[in-house]
């Protein structure tokens, strides 16, 4: 005890009791101990105010008008005590001399205010007995304040937001949305009576905010996380830094930011969490709240972890939630969520580590287990903690190969799912994992029982519509992956037709492409395995192509609708367009916010600019639908229609690739139709093992970033008479079929030009060297080379695109040449002859274009050149990343090097530009093969930059094949004059027919193979 409260407590003793004052006198001496313990904490100075306090009643006679007042301040006193120690007889008693205060009280306002009292400490009692009967009397009594006042009086706004604050905790206890909607109605007139500088305003904003979060995470309903955002962003702004309270906004917005997350898969949003939730870590020592925010920030670094798979997240992650765990007393209502919680983690913890930990299986089993049973059967959180359960034996099922352990897991999961509401968003969830246990069940058993179980729990996951549309397409991936395995084609056409719908769902506009990356990894080869499922169907092979598309290039589909020409637009409404690209433009702008100062921004500048992100797309969709409603507009911004699909092909025939486990097929487009046929040799696992052989190693004589050991043989990384058997199978099993089917190889072609078919799609095909297939021995014309000028293009909406691009000849007078020289690069010990090439460009492009050279320059002196050229040619070496596509890069720089990137493309569109010549390796090579229908690579985003025309490679360019490719590439270019922009296809055509006619025995097609010219 200190020197203060010594003093106090000496003078509190020496009060006679005889003295008529004394009850004045020691109440008096009861608020000064009570002030004491505000400024030091000290729960001897609360008790010693609350032993005066009794002492001043006891000296209070009967009557007297101060004893209701003394016994809520002594009421009031306990509360305090309680909210220092927990201890339930504290706040047992503050209730009673609460209700004394009232019992004895006849007058308003008082009346009122001691019965708010009552009500609040049964609240705060409720908070650690979880007993429903307390909370119900609360509410009662608010309800009964609410009733005592006069119809034409004003409520007091605090008394609603109380009522609403209860709701909200009964709510919590019955899961009921009756419950959920009555809190956040008596709150919201609560915040409605308040001005924004009341100060309460804050508190209120925050209240509403946590409710209408609570409502999203029974409902799945986004205007309700839409509006827990909006008034949470508000209780942050209004809260001062130094307040107790700023602690709890900061970690309820972590939780609306994790709901985000989950919703829309945007990682900034995770990172955001993770920081605000430390932030409030950091800030509460001593603060109640803390074992709440760590359980928080456990699990949102379990979040990451599962997002990025680094194992110190998962470590930390594991130490929070044990924290948690210790700093919660055994009796706590909100034990089991956290042990609930830490069980998870520990689960996750023991995957992370390179041989799977059995003990920290069976640690996070009990852990689990202990909380499902501390759980009470009627408590709305049990169905979820007896999936998490379930998830837990499946995984012990999976180490020891027990089917006890399995039907454990299905017994939880049957539970988890016939105690859930049936419009719950976790019912998804729950659904899938059980539809997983029962096929783990079919696989060890055989029992086609399990088998049908499990694709009808599937399909209903698919069908839940409150659940997350990941889960939701997930579910009915499987779903129809196992009705195919099964050749139940027509069931499991159905069930893709309604999985495909939620694709738009899955990826908004509004996400960067890191987080569209992270989405459509987990759903590769969905659209492949749906298009082989319709054509065992039956379904058309029009609309079947139709959907194949549908599921691929979606991140550039996203962006070309950020980047369609406009001029159409323009002359039907001036006004509209005008507005249409402002906010092409500001979205563009916002989205550019990334990196050490976007991380550093504060709760309320990070709400604000995601704030006006969505409002900005949300003006978008409403003006993209006005324009659908101008006449000739009605299509803006959908995908090709059949009439624009076979307008595609007026200039030569398309080709789409489509190759799954259940089949391979090729689409033929022409102007009179689509058509399909059946390729039964095309192996889907054979084509990954040829991808995968004669992918970019990064030999030194190579323009790759990728070093490897300088004595490696290239015949080791891509054998010459290994390439030309695989070549001479994709002739045979792929190309050869396609092009008879199309009538093309029995054409008298002597003095004309070649058809010119382009290679439309994703998937494994995508990196096959279609224009090179076939036998290249000395005379042979068994080849597509002999046949055909070949492009490619990712999807017939990119074609669309690049069409639609204002066109122009290649070699016209006024041409604008840039040409980016790297003879060495920082950081790589290997020169280029990259000399060659500028001087080949001089010689060949002189008469029609004025050549600017950048020789070793930054990337923002590239990025600035791009804007007044319409050729770029880059000499230099390059890199595509295997795990993330957007890092994949072209090297610059003098003294140190820069990386232009896949990522800085995305944010520039030059009109205009005509042919960008990648010079350099893998800038067409995709090495993320769960990411193949997306067609991420550097040539397709210079195409999406506003190029008409990509000289790309699929794999690691020889340096001297660079060299004579691009030399002939602009000698043809300079010799033929077609006003089309088909020359471009046709210059590189020969030229690299000129490079392979350079090696008579065909054993070099690793040389003269890669180049590829994308584009109309």
């Amino acid at each position: 005890m200190d020197d203060v409260t010594m003093a106090l407590q000496h003078a509190v003793d020496v009060i006679p009791a005889a003295d008529p004052n004394s009850a004045e006198i020691l109440t008096r001496f009861a608020l000064l101990f009570e002030e004491q313990f505000q400024e030091t904490d000290s729960l001897e100075c609360i008790e010693s105010a609350i032993s005066t306090m009794q002492r001043a009643i006891s000296a209070t006679r009967e009557g007297d008008l101060y004893l209701a007042k003394r016994f809520s301040t002594l009421g009031r006193f306990l509360k305090d005590k309680f909210l220092e120690t927990g201890k339930i007889p504290d706040i047992e008693q503050a209730i009673v001399y609460a209700q004394q205060a009232f019992d004895i009280t006849t007058e308003q306002p008082d009346r009122s205010v001691y019965l708010s009292n009552v009500g609040i400490y049964l609240q705060e009692k409720f908070g650690v007995t979880d007993d429903i009967a307390d909370i119900k009397k609360a509410i009662t009594c608010m309800e009964d304040i609410i009733k005592s006042y006069p119809r034409d009086q004003k409520f007091p706004a605090r008394v609603l937001n109380s009522l609403g604050s209860m709701f909200g905790d009964l709510f919590k206890t019955t899961g009921e949305v009756k419950d959920i909607d009555q809190a956040i109605q008596h709150t919201q007139a609560a915040w409605n009576l308040l001005s924004p500088d009341d100060p309460d305003f804050g508190q209120f904003s925050g209240d509403l905010g946590s409710l209408f979060g609570d409502r999203f995470e029974v409902t799945g309903d986004k205007q309700s996380l839409e509006a827990a955002m909006k008034y949470a962003y508000m209780a942050i702004e209004k809260t001062d830094e130094e307040r107790p309270s700023y602690p709890i906004r900061l970690n309820n917005f972590g939780s609306l930011l994790l709901h985000q997350y989950l919703k829309d898969s945007r990682l900034d949003d995770l990172q955001k969490a993770i920081e605000f939730t430390e932030d409030a870590v950091h800030r509460s020592a001593k603060h109640p709240g803390r074992p709440v925010f760590l359980s928080n920030l456990g699990s949102l670094l379990g979040q990451r972890f599962e997002r990025e798979r680094k194992k110190e997240d998962i470590d930390t992650a594991v130490n929070r939630a044990r924290e948690a765990v210790s700093a919660t007393d055994k009796n706590h209502p909100d034990l089991p969520r956290r042990m609930n919680n830490l069980g998870l983690l520990l689960q996750g913890q023991s995957k992370a580590q390179a041989a799977q930990d059995k003990n920290q299986l069976m640690e996070a089993i009990e852990v689990t287990s202990n909380a499902v049973n501390a759980t009470s059967e009627d408590d709305p959180n049990l169905p979820l903690r007896w999936n998490n359960l379930a998830l837990l034996y499946a995984e012990k099922f999976r180490i020891s190969n027990s089917i006890s352990d399995l039907d454990q897991a299905i017994k939880l999961g049957e539970k988890s799912v016939g105690r859930s509401p049936k419009d719950h968003p976790d019912l998804t969830i729950f659904l899938s994992n059980l539809g997983s246990f029962f096929y783990d069940k079919f696989l060890s058993t055989g029992s086609n029982e399990y088998f049908q179980k499990s694709a009808a729990t599937l399909e209903r996951a698919l069908d839940q519509p409150n659940g997350l549309p990941l889960a939701r397409v997930s579910a009915g991936y499987h779903a129809a992956r196992q009705l195919g395995e099964e050749e139940k084609w027509e069931q499991a056409a159905q069930v893709f037709d309604r999985t495909l719908k939620l694709l738009p769902e899955i990826s908004p506009p509004s996400n960067s492409r890191d987080d569209l990356h992270d989405t459509l990894r987990q759903l590769s080869g969905l659209s492949s395995l749906a298009s082989s499922v319709y054509i065992k169907a039956g379904r058309l092979p029009l609309e079947t192509l139709q959907s194949l598309e549908q599921g691929r290039g979606v991140i550039a589909g996203l962006m070309m609708d950020l980047r369609s020409d406009l001029g159409a637009l323009r002359e039907k409404d001036q006004e509209v367009e005008a507005r249409y690209a402002e906010l092409k433009q500001q979205i563009a702008d916002i989205q550019l916010v990334r990196g050490p100062a976007f991380q550093e921004v504060s709760a309320q500048d990070y709400v604000a600019r995601d704030k006006r992100r969505r409002q900005l797309f949300l003006e978008l969709q409403s003006i993209v639908i006005k324009i659908r409603s101008l006449p000739g507009f009605e299509t803006f911004l959908f995908p090709p229609s059949e009439t624009e699909i076979l307008e595609l092909a007026r200039d030569g025939p398309l080709v789409s690739f489509n190759v799954s486990e259940i089949s391979s097929e090729a689409f033929l487009v022409t102007t009179t139709g689509v058509q399909v046929i059946s390729l039964p040799e095309l192996d889907k696992d054979g084509l990954h093992v040829w991808v995968n052989a004669h992918a970019s190693k990064g030999l030194p004589i190579r323009r790759d970033a990728t070093l490897c050991m300088e004595d490696e043989d290239e015949n080791d990384v891509i054998g010459a008479p290994d390439m030309s058997v695989s070549l001479q199978k994709l002739w045979k099993i792929a190309v050869k079929p396609v092009l008879e089917h199309l009538n093309l190889l029995n054409q008298e072609k002597q003095g004309s030009r070649l058809p010119h078919v382009r290679w439309v799609g994703g998937g494994i095909m995508a990196q096959a060297p279609l224009h090179a297939a076939g036998y290249h021995s000395l005379g042979s014309s068994e080849s597509t080379l002999h046949h055909v000028v070949s492009s490619y293009v990712p999807t017939l909406r990119m074609l669309q695109f690049v069409r639609n691009t204002p066109t122009r000849a290649t070699n016209e007078p006024g041409d604008s040449i840039l040409v980016v020289s790297m003879p060495t690069t920082p950081g790589h010990p290997h020169p280029l002859s990259v000399m060659q090439e500028v001087e080949a460009i001089n010689e060949y492009t002189k008469p029609w274009a004025s050549t600017t050279l950048l020789e070793h320059p930054t990337k923002q002196e590239v990025l600035e050149g791009f804007k007044n050229c319409t050729i770029v040619h880059f000499a230099c070496h390059g890199t595509a990343d295997p795990i993330e596509p957007g890092k994949s890069a072209l090297l610059l720089g003098k003294e140190f090097q820069q990386r232009l990137t896949l990522e800085d493309l995305d944010v520039v569109h030059y009109a205009g530009a005509n042919i960008a010549y990648l010079s350099a390796c893998s800038t067409a090579e995709l090495k993320a093969h769960d990411l193949i229908d997306e067609g991420v690579h550097l040539a397709s985003a210079f195409q999406l930059s506003g190029f008409r025309h990509v000289i790309g490679t699929l794999w690691g360019a020889h340096d001297s094949a660079a060299v004579a490719v691009a030399r002939s590439f602009y000698k043809y270019l300079a010799q033929d004059r077609d006003d089309l922009g088909m020359n471009v296809a046709y210059a590189l055509h020969n030229a690299v027919k000129d490079l392979r006619d350079a090696y008579p025995d065909g054993n070099a097609a690793s040389k003269w193979a890669p180049f590829i010219h994308m584009g109309s």
